[in-house]
């Protein structure tokens, strides 16, 4: 049975809707199932999971999306293989530190659980990425279903018969992530295919990707800086409240992960033709799914207590989040906004541009997480990350709209459109890809 035909960005919010319904039922499954300390265990170990994308989504799937994008079929195919390898070269070792430091940190008797979560899922994040990259929205979304939509479904199950537990969840994750990395392996047969020379391959990567490695590096550290320093305020039930107002707000995160996942091809394609033309490609996928999440945020705005109810029933105090949940909803629009635009920059050589605009954020979140987390306890955690992100969405749109004018006006924009200065278009031609990364050993 065909699947039915939608226009491509379509695809690519579906999928990324299936990967949002899938987590968001999970955690809120977790929530009502797990103490609120061992919620917030689980909170803190989502930081862990979001390292390890870091890693393998800035120096591999990141590099494959954009290097790929400009390849021919065959070369393409190899390219895939390639990095299907190097994430199990690179994600294995990664996981394994990770997981040693969930069961320092979390949970002693984590070790296994974790390390078993942290592989499958990179593993199935990699087959997922091989079709992604080549834009094969349509046919991730057997798997994706089956990895995040299972895990909601098996974990259900195990509650209704056993009392459950962090390890048992972080097992329940590995086994569906092995089932969609299943499925996704024989969308993509990688087995007869040839790689290339593996050292080229990973030398460019890391050229490319370097810098999307220290931006989410310090999107890390933003980020996971707000439960820690909640528990470490607080206790960690402050981190499982943080944690389970967020999972509201964080169904927006798909939309514009979806979105932010074909950016960086359309950008590439067309960069050729200067950083306006780049702009153009990029600018449907930018707007198609801001309507969503503005749909979502007044939902969150208007009806906050409704959602937090409809979502926990009576497992946590819905008064003590309500602010927390309206500032949280204000900054999925800058978040959104960030996401796309640094998409954008990443298509058009523009990493140094978002690596200054991830500093500044998290320098500002930095200087006012703790006295506000000391003070105004989760709403100020959520005060702290609003501002931060809007400080990054400021910086990556003055620097879009830089690269998009004329050079005469470049030439007289005031010094803060001139923070993250991209190449000229007469540079462009000497810095595009040429598709020699399979060359030489």
């Amino acid at each position: 049975m065909k699947m039915p035909r939608l226009p491509a960005a379509s695809w690519t919010l579906f999928d990324q809707a299936t990967l949002s319904l899938g987590t968001f039922l999970f955690n809120i499954v977790l929530a009502r199932h797990l103490s609120i300390s061992a919620y917030g265990g689980y909170a803190m170990f989502i930081g862990i999971i979001s390292v390890m994308q870091v890693i393998c989504g800035a120096l591999i799937f990141y590099p494959l999306s954009v290097r790929g994008s400009v390849l021919a079929q065959e070369p393409f195919r190899q390219l895939v293989v390639t990095a299907l390898i190097l994430t199990v070269i690179v994600g294995m070792p990664v996981a394994l530190l990770l997981a040693a430091l969930v069961d320092l940190l979390i949970g002693s008797g984590l070790f296994l659980a974790a390390f078993c979560a942290l592989a499958a899922g990179q593993m199935q994040e990699g087959f997922r990425r091989g079709l992604l990259a080549s834009f094969r929205h349509r046919d991730a979304v057997i798997g994706d279903a089956a990895s995040y939509l299972g895990q909601v479904v098996l974990v259900l199950a195990l509650s209704g018969n056993l009392d459950l537990d962090l390890g048992s969840a972080l097992y329940v994750m590995a086994l569906t992530s092995l089932v969609g990395a299943g499925i996704q392996c024989l969308q993509l047969m990688p087995l007869a295919i040839a790689p290339l020379p593996l050292g080229p391959t990973f030398r460019d990567f890391w050229s490319l990707g370097v810098w999307s490695l220290s931006s989410n590096v310090l999107n890390i550290v933003r980020g996971q800086s707000l439960p820690w320093v909640l528990t470490y305020t607080f206790g960690p039930a402050a981190a499982g409240m943080f944690q389970a107002t967020a999972n509201i707000a964080n169904v927006t995160n798909p939309i514009q992960t979806g979105v932010a996942n074909v950016i960086p091809q359309a950008a590439a394609r067309a960069y050729a033709g200067g950083h306006r033309a780049a702009f153009r490609a990029s600018w449907p996928y930018m707007i198609a799914g801001l309507p969503l999440v503005a749909s979502f945020v007044i939902i969150m705005l208007i009806l906050p207590n409704e959602l937090l109810a409809l979502a926990y029933d009576s497992n946590i105090d819905s008064e003590a989040v309500v602010t927390p949940l309206r500032l949280m909803a204000v900054t999925a629009i800058f978040c959104y906004v960030a996401a796309a635009g640094c998409a954008h920059l990443h298509g058009v050589n523009g990493g140094r541009a978002g690596l200054l605009a991830d500093l500044a954020s998290t320098l500002c979140v930095a200087v006012m997480i703790y006295p506000a987390v000391l003070y105004f306890g989760i709403v100020g955690a959520c005060a702290a990350a609003l501002f931060g992100f809007v400080v990054r969405a400021t910086f990556i749109v003055l620097t879009i709209l830089d690269g998009v004018m004329p050079s005469a006006t470049r030439a007289n924009l005031p010094f803060v459109f001139r923070l993250g200065r991209l190449e000229p278009d007469s540079s462009i031609q000497k810095t595009q890809f040429v598709p020699s990364i399979g060359e030489g050993s």
